[in-house]
């Protein structure tokens, strides 16, 4: 065999392994990276971030909860057009945080685009952008948002529901609490083994904080503490008589 012809043929192995590579190469990404993601350079490296991304959608592998300060490390990896996702917006300089439901995040995104710019949208997030920094030249700026975890398919959307509202009461993002913006829960439940895990980790929460609220200070519970009614010789002498 020519040394030409040998070439020739080794040429295509040369091909499926560059190729074996890259595709094993794209799988230790996947696997190492956990976070938001923009699909533009996941799919094609090197290449620009989406529109989306570059006004509002930082790239994070973490985030601090506004209303909590806990800081909320995601176990997923997830594009700006995941579907089936709770996602967490922010007004940037009021610090205070929305959790959300999708089944598509791109569209999403387009709406809140295009109702922040042109001060309009129904949502608790969209109305505080508008109400509380209506001189804003740029109010994008203000706000970011992100997906944080996306679910498996489900039959129902009160189902994914029931998860978004878990995740309000974990994050404390409800109005009437003072720490956010979401003005109600939403109504719903789920029986995935997802929702229970959630449901017990927001249980197990709330009992850790439940006696700090209780437990009063030493002092305060000396102060409070009902007195002993001190007896007079007289009401001491009237008793023994009876």
């Amino acid at each position: 065999m020519s040394a030409s012809n040998e070439n020739n043929e080794q040429e295509p192995m040369k091909q499926v392994i560059w190729e074996i590579e890259d595709w094993f190469g794209k799988i230790r990404f996947t696997a190492e990276v956990k976070g938001v993601i923009c699909r533009n350079p996941w799919e094609v490296p090197g290449k620009e971030l989406c529109t989306y991304c570059k006004d509002f959608v930082p790239q994070i592998k973490e985030f601090i909860v506004d209303s909590t300060g806990d800081t909320y490390r995601l176990t997923q990896n997830l594009a700006c057009d995941h579907t089936d996702v709770v996602y967490y917006a922010r007004c940037k300089p009021c610090k205070k945080g929305y959790v959300g439901f999708t089944t598509d995040m791109k569209s999403r995104l387009a709406g809140y685009k295009s109702n922040i710019v042109a001060r309009l949208g129904r949502t608790a997030i969209e109305k505080h952008l508008r109400e509380k920094h209506a001189d804003s030249e740029n109010p994008l700026d203000l706000f970011e948002i992100f997906p944080f975890i996306h679910y498996k398919k489900h039959e129902k959307i009160s189902e994914y529901k029931a998860h978004e509202s878990l995740w309000m009461q974990r994050f404390k993002t409800l109005a009437r609490n003072g720490g956010g913006l979401n003005m109600r829960l939403e109504k719903g439940t789920c029986s995935c083994p997802e929702y229970v895990a959630e449901q017990t980790l927001l249980w197990e929460m709330q009992q850790k904080e439940e006696p700090e609220k209780n437990e009063k200070p030493k002092d305060e519970k000396k102060k409070n503490k009902p007195k002993k009614a001190k007896q007079t010789k007289k009401s001491a002498r009237k008793t023994k008589k009876k």
